[in-house]
């Protein structure tokens, strides 16, 4: 789960097209789903609560899907 505290960031999902997120958005992150922020406020600031907490951050290629997800 993700929830912005402060300012804005654009993502780019697998299969799901850009989301940008907002102050007081909380999302529900799929686990394993690849992904990289594409921009963000320079005030951007969130609480994100993951579980299990055993995993890494891995450097992927880039999502190949580009359909626009629903904002």
């Amino acid at each position: 789960m993700v929830y912005v505290l402060n300012g804005w960031a654009t993502f780019e999902y697998a299969g799901q097209g850009q989301k940008t997120i907002r102050k007081g958005d909380c999302i529900n992150q799929i686990p394993g789903i690849p992904h990289r922020e594409l921009a963000c406020s320079e005030d951007f600031e969130v609480l994100e609560i993951v579980a299990p907490a055993d995993f890494k951050t891995r450097v992927v290629e880039a999502p190949t899907a580009q359909a626009q997800a629903a904002e």
